[in-house]
């Protein structure tokens, strides 16, 4: 049994199945199907995640049976050598299936094939059922889809329960109209038979002769109300991220608002950055201004808007001149009405586009479509705004960031010189410690900021590195394994290769060509 074990207290949890200290217990290594190493270094990352396990945990706690979770369960347990709870009689017909198809808890052929059903790039090419075993996959790419498949079957689970919980409140309101029926006619009739007592009282002492004879529809109503067994499913994946970019013209320098998207990992392309550093690599990619890609023939509609303006204002200016010239002399009276109408007309174009929103699309598609009329001395409608391409850079910062941070490191890149791919071997120094805080936006202006001199009133965001999942071989193929902590105190670090398991140091862990990188919230 290749597994270094731990003496642990045998304590539990009803809350997880498992207490904190009992989270690692003895780390097992994955059988290697062929050409599998992607996923079992996938499975031995995620099982170094507390947040993560705990986030299955829950989600199992919520009483739906998804396949993928249990299967992913069931192999974190197993590769950090938890004792798996007996689970309901309902779930002995699985195993029994599983029992005879070959797959125990601790083989990742399971979680392989599911990923394989929503993924045609993980699948057999004999088979179209079952994960192909014989393909070299890459592990980042596999993470990805996992944790797509997971979030396919997270919205099912949310979308039963919605179902669900819309289910118990039309009963609850089909409930409540009898109940206020049922109080009309009663007081309809105490009111037309007993004048001394009041009708309201009447119908308040019989609903509560109503609670003691019948508790059924009293208990499934509370039952509604405070949620249980119809709670919504309100679960947070702790890779899920959200990161915000915008754009600022080189020219005007307008700043566009920010668009935010999600993300499960961060890929930081090494090829093009000089530098040995992660904070470097991070730096480059979510810097903010300071450190920002800049783009050639970007449309800037401030930019057009401000042209504009100038063009009219300084047509505004010699008309004005003009005019004040000729009052002065006293001549054409006549021609100085045009030029003041003009002028009118000219003031209300810039007062129009001085107040219109560069960022709002709609608003200048109908300034451009429609137009304003003014009829003053012959012109019609305001000059259209015509988006004038250039330069501008291009920021992103992290708007919140995740619980477990992943981070992808690009070695493959496409040699122009060679015309193929490759890879970079190049060491890659590494935190243990991370802070998050320099790559945050905090306020508007984060943006502005650059993230090498931060302000001292920014709170830190320290991250405490978990696993590394290295790559070792080349652009067209290799081996992957996966060090990881080890221990109740995370002090000591293992490396697993599939089913072997061998103790390592910080240092062995440094001099590893990291692929991905999984960060825990500190």
């Amino acid at each position: 049994d290749n597994a270094i074990r731990h003496p642990i207290e045998n304590d539990s949890t009803e809350e997880y199945g498992v207490s904190p200290k009992q989270f690692i217990v003895s780390i097992r290594g994955l059988k290697n199907h062929g050409q599998t190493c992607y996923c079992n270094s996938v499975l031995q990352a995620l099982a170094s995640l507390k947040p993560f396990y705990y986030h299955l945990e829950s989600m199992k706690k919520s009483g739906n049976n998804i396949p993928l979770i249990d299967a992913l369960r069931c192999t974190i347990q197993y590769v950090n050598g938890v004792a798996q709870k007996k689970e309901r009689t309902h779930n002995v017909f699985s195993s029994i299936i599983s029992f005879l198809s070959g797959k125990s808890s601790g083989d990742p052929k399971s979680v392989m094939d599911m990923v394989a059903k929503h993924h045609s790039q993980f699948r057999s090419r004999s088979n179209l059922g079952i994960a192909g075993t014989t393909e070299q996959q890459d592990s980042h790419e596999f993470l990805s889809a996992l944790m797509d498949v997971l979030s396919m079957e997270e919205r099912g689970m949310a979308h039963s329960q919605a179902k669900s919980s819309q289910e118990g409140l039309n009963l609850m309101h089909s409930q409540s109209i009898g109940d206020e029926a049922e109080k009309h006619l009663i007081l309809k009739s105490k009111s037309a038979t007993d004048n001394n007592r009041s009708a309201e009282t009447t119908y308040n002492e019989l609903q509560e002769e109503k609670k003691h004879d019948d508790n059924t529809n009293l208990h499934h109503t509370e039952r509604v109300n405070r949620g249980e067994g119809t709670t919504l499913y309100q679960h947070d994946n702790p890779f899920d991220g959200w990161l915000g970019s915008t754009i600022k013209c080189a020219t005007c320098l307008h700043i566009r608002p920010i668009r935010s998207s999600p993300f499960i990992c961060l890929s930081l392309p090494i090829a093009a950055v000089r530098s040995e550093y992660l904070e470097d690599f991070l730096a480059s990619e979510y810097g903010g201004f300071a450190r920002a890609e800049r783009v050639s023939d970007v449309q800037c509609i401030a930019c057009a808007i401000k042209n504009k303006l100038e063009e009219l204002e300084d047509e505004a200016m010699f008309l004005s001149g003009a005019i004040a010239s000729m009052e002065r002399r006293n001549r054409g009276k006549k021609d100085q009405a045009g030029l003041k109408s003009e002028l009118i007309c000219m003031k209300s174009h810039i007062a129009i586009l001085k107040g219109m929103d560069a960022d709002n699309d709609d608003e200048i598609q109908n300034h451009n479509e429609e137009g304003i009329s003014f009829n003053i001395a012959g012109l019609v409608g305001l000059p259209k705004i015509i988006p004038i391409r250039g330069d501008a850079y291009k920021a992103t910062l992290i708007m919140r960031p995740p619980r477990v941070l992943c981070i992808h490191v690009q070695r493959r890149h496409f040699d122009m010189a060679s015309q193929r791919m490759v890879k970079i071997s190049r060491r890659v120094h590494f935190p243990e410690v991370l802070d998050l805080s320099n790559y945050c936006a905090y306020a508007e202006n984060s943006f502005e900021k650059d993230c090498t001199t931060k302000s001292k009133d920014w709170p830190k965001l320290p991250y405490k590195l978990m696993s590394v999942v290295e790559h070792k071989g080349s652009a067209f193929g290799g081996h992957y394994q996966t060090y990881r902590r080890d221990g109740v105190d995370h002090k000591e670090w293992v490396l697993v290769s599939d089913e072997s398991v061998l103790s390592k140091s910080w240092e062995d862990v440094q001099r590893c060509e990291a692929y991905m990188l999984l960060y825990e919230e500190w």
